[in-house]
């Protein structure tokens, strides 16, 4: 299931990430998993293994 960048902002807004509505939403997922404490690499691990991932619906 994709995820809409209105959830995006809902979910960046729940973590107090600031300045994303005009970022595109790579820009804005990359700054999600850096402040759930995980690795920015969304779109950039070709082989991704990690299936309990919240974004993995967009990436693979």
């Amino acid at each position: 299931m994709k995820i809409t960048k209105t959830a995006l902002l809902a979910r960046a807004k729940e973590l107090g990430v600031k300045g994303v509505s005009k970022k595109t939403k790579p820009e804005i997922i990359h700054l999600l998993q850096t402040s759930e404490g995980n690795s920015p690499c969304f779109q950039q691990i070709p082989t991704c293994g990690i299936q309990a991932c919240a974004y993995r619906a967009e990436c693979v």
